[in-house]
């Protein structure tokens, strides 16, 4: 009987030393431990060892958080009519609309300065698209007729091909757009040649819209710009705000670094360029349009585009808090909101007579 026990506790011993013997030596201690006084012994009878299941990986989830930032991180170049175009095509998990947005940036931005604007669009639940423009390169007498380049700025003409071309490539059969400052000029002469392409667009703080501009007017414009506006006066300048100045400066002198003469071209051509026949052109084709504005916008006063955007040539005006710049939270989700009334108001029309916006809106 001792004989026993201690050749058990011998087994015990050397299994314990043994990881991969560990459930088994377990099994040994249970089978001695058990043993109480002198009684018949009866050697325990061992079950065969049940090969273990390897440890499954934990899987982490992805949060929108993370799949934006992997997303925007991911850059696709395409060859276009400018040169080579780098694109940003953010895609939530769930989808409110089918049809993605295509964002016209500013002059002289990136894809960087709408970060912000992109990831409230995708916390909308909607696939957003925007391209930096290229500034060396491209062929416009291969991308472009005689015709168009008589007819429109080459330096918009340029842009407008470079958005259609993208969509093009990404297989982009129909968006729905919003246009920034200057976006505002390529994106319509780029719905002006292929109207079928858009759906509903929304133009905030639209370059050629406010009637005869000069470049000195314009250039003024700008520079007010850098005043804190009246209607955002009771919220603090953040840490972020002060760091997206600095991304503005960077980006400017990016942009004129890349090819000065071009971006020279580019500001005259917005003091020159006039979009309000287009966008009745685009608004007879039945395209939803809405112009927003911020309320102290100095580059393009609010003021004077109201008495170019009549009523007949679109379907309604968004003032909004702020200047020039696209804010990206509370702005960004209003414009959305503006695109689904504008989609409601042409699924609700009838008889090619759409119901009023604001009701949609509301």
């Amino acid at each position: 009987m001792i004989t026993l026990i201690r050749i058990h506790i011998y087994h015990i011993r050397f299994f314990a030393e043994t990881p991969q013997y560990f459930f088994w030596t377990n099994r040994y201690i249970i089978s001695v431990m058990s043993i109480e006084g002198p009684q018949n012994f009866e050697e325990p009878v061992q079950s065969p060892e049940q090969p273990t299941e390897p440890e499954k990986p934990e899987t982490s989830v992805e949060t929108p958080a993370q799949r934006f930032e992997e997303q925007f991180a991911k850059r696709e170049f395409f060859e276009t009519a400018g040169g080579t175009s780098e694109v940003v095509d953010i895609t939530p998990e769930k989808l409110k609309d089918e049809v993605p947005v295509f964002l016209a940036q500013a002059w002289a931005c990136n894809a960087e300065l709408y970060k912000e604007a992109l990831r409230t669009l995708s916390e909308e639940e909607r696939r957003v698209v925007t391209l930096n423009h290229p500034r060396q390169g491209g062929d416009m007498e291969a991308h472009s007729s005689e015709e168009e380049r008589q007819k429109y700025p080459e330096g918009k003409l340029r842009k407008a091909l470079d958005i259609l071309e993208v969509m093009e490539q990404k297989n982009l059969a129909q968006v729905d757009a919003i246009a920034h400052s200057e976006g505002a000029i390529h994106l319509v002469i780029a719905a002006t040649l292929h109207p079928e392409k858009f759906r509903n667009i929304v133009f905030f703080g639209p370059a050629g819209l406010i009637g005869k501009e000069n470049f000195l007017r314009l250039a003024q414009g700008f520079a007010a710009q850098g005043k804190r506006p009246d209607s955002l006066r009771n919220m603090p300048i953040t840490e972020r705000e002060k760091e997206d100045g600095k991304k503005v400066m960077d980006s400017l002198v990016t942009y004129l670094k890349g090819n000065p003469m071009r971006a020279l071209k580019e500001t005259v051509e917005i003091a020159q360029t006039q979009i309000h026949d287009m966008i009745r052109y685009l608004h007879d084709k039945g395209i939803g349009i809405v112009v927003a504005s911020g309320i102290e916008d100095p580059v393009f006063p609010i003021d004077q585009m109201k008495k170019i955007a009549t009523f007949d040539k679109i379907d309604g005006f968004l003032t909004l808090p702020g200047n020039h710049g696209l804010e990206e939270k509370v702005g960004m989700k209003q414009i959305s909101n503006m695109l689904s009334a504008l989609q409601s108001q042409q699924e609700h029309s009838v008889d090619g007579k759409k119901p009023d916006l604001l009701q949609e809106f509301m």
